[in-house]
């Protein structure tokens, strides 16, 4: 089947922010590291661990700054709530694709058939969801030798249905 993937389309609900805290924390730790690198070279020779300390305090402050910023700097929301976004994944075996695909087609979370999921399968959920539970993007994989290949359309789910839909996978993903 030949589908677009849910980890590759932009999705028109879901913006991009721009995380001003975390842009504020990583430029903050990086001139605590400048700072503390600065210190140390003040600091006696004869002191030599107290140099070591801070030279690699110093290093590290850089580097969490570094990763912070350049790791956590945006992130996904939903537009009309401004929820944050978060995406998972969950395996199952592949006799249950049909099962799963009926129960989304369908939209009967309440009554769906229940999902044996795995810590590894041979076929995945992957879902994008809001975490006010509003919106929900779900699609299924099957593994076909050395990647995971759509199996499905992507599924859209909002207010109501999306709160059903996430409820019924945390019914069975507790287990896992």
């Amino acid at each position: 089947m030949n589908t677009q993937d849910i980890k590759t389309t932009q999705h028109s609900q879901i913006v991009k922010k721009i995380s001003f805290l975390n842009i504020l924390i990583s430029i903050l730790l990086v001139i605590a590291g400048i700072t503390t690198f600065y210190i140390s070279s003040g600091v006696d020779k004869e002191n030599s661990i107290w140099v070591i300390f801070l030279f690699l305090a110093a290093i590290c402050l850089i580097a969490a700054g570094a990763i912070l910023f350049f790791a956590r700097w945006k992130y996904e929301v939903y537009e009309k709530t401004g929820s944050p976004v978060v995406q998972k994944t969950y395996s199952f075996t592949k006799k249950e694709i049909d099962i799963l695909k009926s129960v989304l087609d369908q939209e009967q979370f309440q009554s769906g058939k229940p999902i044996v999921f795995l810590p590894n399968g041979d076929a995945h959920l992957d879902v994008l969801f809001s975490k006010d539970n509003q919106f929900a993007v779900a699609q299924l994989k099957e593994y076909i030798p050395f990647t995971f290949q759509p199996v499905s359309s992507i599924y859209y789910f909002h207010q109501a249905t999306a709160d059903a839909f996430i409820k019924y996978v945390n019914r069975y993903a507790q287990y896992v």
